[in-house]
C-alpha cells in the first residue's frame, strides 16, 4: 500500500475522506474544495464528495481525478421533513463508506453532516469555517442565537474546526465557540491561474468595448449582503468624478443584483459600471484589469483576493475577517473600514492615479501568493490536521 506520510515516525496509509459540502456550483468555497481535493488525491488519499448539486466544470474535474460524487438533497433552506430524511440517509452513507475522516463545508452540510458522522462513528469529524458571518451582525438577538447554534454544534458533533486564517481563528476562540486547542488555522491556497495569450486578452477587451486608456477596477463576488457591493457602487460614483476614464466591472450573481443595478441607475453611472454575471474567464478578466476591490462586510480569506494577487493585481479591500493577512497596507494594497465608501473611493483614486506604486504593489502581491498561499501549503496543513486528530 502506498505510504503518504509519517506521524512520529509511524507510516500512515492513505486516508478515506468524505467531503460534505452544501453546493458545488460557484464561489470561493467550491473553488477551495477543488484545490483541496486535487492536492489530497495527488498525495494518494481516496476522496468522495457529497453535495446537493455540482456544476459541470467541477463534475468533470472530479471524474478525471477519480473522485466519487454523491448527490444528496442538502437544501439550503430549512425543511424539517426533508432534512430529517436526509440526515438518516447521511448516516447510512457514512456507515457503509468506511471513512476515516468526514470534512464538512458550509452551514447545511455541517448542520446535517457533522451530527450524522458522529452517529455513524466516523473517527474524525472536522468542519472548515470559511466565514463566521454572524460576527458581523448588528442585531444582538441574532448574534446570541447563532452563537448558541455554533457552540452546540461544535460540542456535540465536531472534533475540530479549521479556520481559513489566524484572524478568523481568533474570532472563533475569543467568542468561545471552541477552545484554542481544537481550532486549526489553515490559510486558503490556490494554484496560479493560467493567463490567456495576448490575442485572447485583446479580443476580450474588444468584446467589452474597452478603450485603450480605460482603467478597470474589478470585483469578483457573490452578490449577497455580506459582500457589501453597495459600498463599492457608492465609491464608484465618487471615483468617476476624479477619474472619468474608469470602468467598474462586477463579476458574479446573487439576490442583490436588482438592488445594485437600481443603485447604479440612481447614481447615473450606468456607463461606468458593468455587471457581467457569473463568468468562467475570471483569470482573463483579472488580467485586463488595473485594480481589484472587495468591499465585504464579513469574510474568511477570500479566494477572489488570492486570484487577484496571483495575477499581480493590487487590492483595495475592507479590514474584515482574514483580509488583513492578505492586504498589507503599502505592500499589497490598501485597507479601509467596512461600509466606508468615501475611504474606498479615496484609496481607488490614489492607486489609479499612481501607476508606478500600483504596479510595484502588484508585483509584491504575486510574491506573497507564491510564498504563503500556494495550494500545496494548504493541502499539507489540512492533511496534518487530519493526522493529528486521528492520532489523538
Amino acid at each position: 500500500m502506498t505510504i503518504v506520510c509519517r506521524v512520529n515516525g509511524e507510516e500512515i496509509k492513505p486516508l478515506n475522506i468524505l467531503i460534505v459540502v452544501t453546493r458545488m456550483d460557484t464561489g470561493g468555497v467550491p473553488e477551495h474544495i477543488l484545490m483541496l481535493v486535487r492536492g489530497l488525491r495527488k498525495n494518494g488519499h481516496k476522496i468522495s464528495v457529497l453535495c446537493d448539486n455540482i456544476s459541470k466544470r467541477y463534475e468533470n474535474e472530479f471524474v478525471a481525478l477519480g473522485v466519487e460524487i454523491i448527490l444528496v438533497a442538502l437544501s439550503r433552506l430549512p425543511n424539517p421533513i426533508s432534512d430529517i430524511r436526509v440526515f438518516f440517509k447521511l448516516i447510512n452513507i457514512m456507515k457503509s463508506g468506511g471513512y476515516d475522516v468526514v470534512h464538512t463545508h458550509m452551514s447545511k452540510a455541517v448542520m446535517l453532516g457533522a451530527p450524522a458522522a458522529k452517529l455513524a462513528r466516523i473517527p474524525v469529524v472536522v468542519n472548515t469555517a470559511h466565514n463566521v458571518g454572524w460576527l458581523a451582525l448588528s442585531n444582538p438577538v441574532f448574534r446570541v442565537v447563532f452563537w448558541v447554534y455554533d457552540s452546540l454544534l461544535f460540542r456535540l458533533a465536531m472534533d475540530a474546526v479549521i479556520t481559513v486564517s489566524e484572524l478568523v481563528k481568533k474570532g472563533v476562540v475569543d467568542s468561545h465557540i471552541a477552545p484554542d486547542n481544537k481550532v486549526y488555522a489553515v490559510a486558503n491556497g490556490i494554484d496560479t491561474p493560467v493567463i490567456p495569450n495576448e490575442t485572447a486578452l485583446l479580443k476580450l477587451k474588444n468584446d467589452m468595448a474597452v478603450k485603450d486608456d480605460t482603467l478597470i477596477v474589478i470585483t469578483v463576488a457573490r452578490l449577497v449582503w455580506f459582500k457589501g457591493i453597495n459600498t463599492l457602487i457608492d465609491a464608484a460614483a465618487m471615483v468617476v468624478q476624479e477619474v472619468p476614464n474608469v470602468l467598474f466591472v462586477v463579476v458574479g450573481d446573487g439576490d442583490k443584483l436588482g438592488e445594485l443595478q437600481a443603485q447604479v441607475n440612481t447614481l447615473g453611472i450606468q456607463k461606468q459600471v458593468a455587471f457581467l454575471g457569473e463568468r468562467d474567464d475570471v483569470p482573463a478578466l483579472l488580467s485586463i484589469s488595473d485594480l481589484f476591490a472587495l468591499p465585504s462586510v464579513s469574510e474568511g480569506m477570500p479566494i477572489s483576493i488570492l486570484e487577484a494577487m496571483a495575477l499581480s493585481k493590487t487590492v483595495v479591500a475592507t479590514s474584515v475577517g482574514g483580509v488583513p493577512e492578505l492586504v498589507i497596507p503599502g505592500e499589497t494594497g490598501i485597507l479601509v473600514e467596512k461600509g466606508d465608501s468615501k475611504a474606498m473611493s479615496k484609496a481607488i483614486i490614489t492607486l489609479l492615479k499612481d501607476e508606478d506604486f500600483r504596479l510595484k504593489m502588484g508585483r509584491t502581491c504575486r510574491e506573497y501568493h507564491q510564498k504563503y498561499y500556494s495550494t500545496e501549503s494548504m493541502v499539507v496543513a489540512t492533511e496534518a490536521v487530519y493526522l493529528d486528530l486521528l492520532e489523538k
